[in-house]
């Protein structure tokens, strides 16, 4: 049995309940989940949340603190805890499983984390670009888990650029990390289908149902020595941070974020 943790950024919509799923159902394999703190290469955490705000508007923005507010009566009010209100760090707590926070994936911290757990593989679904040592030390050994049929629309919010974009097909892809953004070798994918009369809200929800199957069928995989690799012939696109314009051109051809 292979020794997995799972290295995630925090988030409240939907990505934490695939997190509880996923570790729910592989109690065995997965032994640390190691929540990030945001970094990316271009950006800082205010200029994020500055655009992330742009993209919610006043409708998406009130979405979520309905959401937080009602995470939290369910928690501190009634004692309900439910897989959509679990944090990382209480997903690790009732599982029994060890938890940490660290700032950067990359540091010699994180390195003897993953070795003193014992750690064989790591699934990732945060905005830290992993390089260095560590990809020496975990070579082939790290799945990325990327919402669109890689090489097509590699980088930030591809569900957004398919909508805005008029693509019909989306996705999931589980791919091999590098040091290339988005450009290792797919192992997983399973295809969304994209309409305009969907939210990017509401197919982020349906990506994460599909990458709890696609994970489990990689944690499956790996434990019995099958180290998987695709070819696909999509064509590379990549995509950054969508512009006040973009998200303007968004909204005003109806397309919806809640």
């Amino acid at each position: 049995m292979k020794r997995f943790a799972l290295v995630m950024t925090d988030n409240i919509l939907y990505k934490n309940k695939f997190v509880n799923d996923l570790v729910t159902e592989n109690k065995d394999s997965i032994k640390l989940i190691i929540e990030l703190n945001f970094r990316h290469p271009s950006s800082n955490k205010k200029k994020h949340l500055q655009r992330y705000l742009q993209l919610l508007g006043i409708k998406g923005l009130i979405f979520v603190i309905i959401l937080q507010l009602k995470t939290y009566f369910q928690q501190v009010i009634l004692s309900n805890f439910n897989s959509n209100g679990y944090t990382l760090k209480q997903i690790a707590k009732i599982n029994n499983i060890k938890y940490v926070k660290i700032d950067n994936i990359n540091s010699e911290e994180s390195i003897h984390l993953l070795k003193q757990a014992k750690i064989d593989y790591l699934i990732n679904s945060g905005n830290q670009i992993y390089k260095g040592r560590i990809l020496d030390e975990y070579h082939n050994k790290i799945l990325n888990r990327h919402t669109s049929l890689l090489p097509s629309y590699g980088g930030i919010y591809p569900i957004f650029w398919q909508l805005l974009n008029g693509d019909k097909e989306g996705g999931v892809t589980l791919h091999w990390v590098t040091e290339k953004i988005d450009k290792g070798n797919p192992a997983y994918q399973k295809s969304l289908e994209v309409t305009a009369d969907k939210s990017l809200f509401e197919l982020y929800k349906e990506a994460f149902t599909i990458s709890l199957e696609l994970c489990n069928q990689a944690i499956n995989d790996l434990n019995n020595n099958e180290e998987k690799k695709l070819t696909s012939n999509k064509l590379t696109s990549y995509y950054s941070w969508p512009t006040k314009a973009d998200i303007k051109n968004f909204k005003s051809n109806g397309l919806k974020i809640v």
